[in-house]
């Protein structure tokens, strides 16, 4: 009451802004899949993002969407590779069978590997993991190597920014400085935003192809970004 009250009497700027980081506090109460946490999450993000964090586990919505395609898809078990470790998937993957991660970067991860360039040998891999990765990268080069190295039957699993509205990626390697790629694409270090033509680059690249997404209810339930696809690419037997 006593917020309302401050509220209208201030300009509508200042009331925007307000109503921003209050609602970056916790929006509405959630609950998560991976650690059972019920209440309120925090926002994060640029722009911000409601209800992201979960306030038990630190999850966000792309690991409580991967816990509930797990929870409701066959995930391939036996030697797991995880690129760009997300700390909230660990535990979930290890279930799998043996875990390891990857990154370029030195210290940060089990393995340095490059995932253009995986120095591992070919159909070492029963599943693959790479969230938010690669649109970071040549994804022509680093799928041809993903499915290099999975085993036949093996599985690679992705999330990515994907417009749903657009047909074709954007993509355009004239944008090469840090404040045209977060113009253009989102952040920094991205070069790229997938549309609904992921799919068929994941196709292109030799894989049979699915994706899971969740119910409207699911979304409010558990936090998710509405709409947001994970991807099943599995090298067929």
């Amino acid at each position: 009451m006593v917020f309302k009250r401050i509220m209208s009497v201030l300009p509508d700027r200042w009331q925007y802004s307000l109503t921003v980081l209050k609602r970056l506090q916790g929006w509405r109460e959630r609950e998560c899949p991976i650690c059972g946490y019920q209440g309120r999450f925090h926002g994060s993000g640029h722009p911000p993002r409601y209800d992201s964090v979960c306030g038990g586990c630190g999850s966000r919505e792309r690991h409580r969407l991967f816990k509930l395609a797990m929870d409701q898809r066959p995930f391939a078990r036996g030697q797991v590779l995880h690129f760009a470790p997300d700390r909230a998937l660990i535990p979930l993957l290890c279930e799998l069978g043996t875990y390891q991660s990857a990154d370029i970067r030195p210290g940060v991860a089990d393995l340095v590997l490059d995932i253009e360039h995986i120095d591992l040998p070919d159909a070492t891999m029963d599943l693959v993991v790479a969230n938010q990765v690669l649109e970071h990268v040549d994804d022509i080069a680093a799928l041809a190597e993903i499915y290099r190295i999975l085993k036949l039957g093996g599985q690679f699993i992705a999330t990515v920014p994907l417009v749903e509205g657009w047909a074709e990626t954007y993509e355009n390697p004239a944008i090469d400085s840090d404040a045209g790629r977060s113009l253009h694409f989102g952040q920094s270090d991205h070069i790229r935003y997938y549309g609904r033509d992921f799919a068929t680059r994941l196709a292109d690249a030799g894989f049979e192809v699915e994706s899971f997404v969740p119910g409207g209810a699911e979304t409010v339930r558990f936090g998710l970004m509405p709409g947001e696809r994970i991807f099943l690419a599995t090298r067929p037997e």
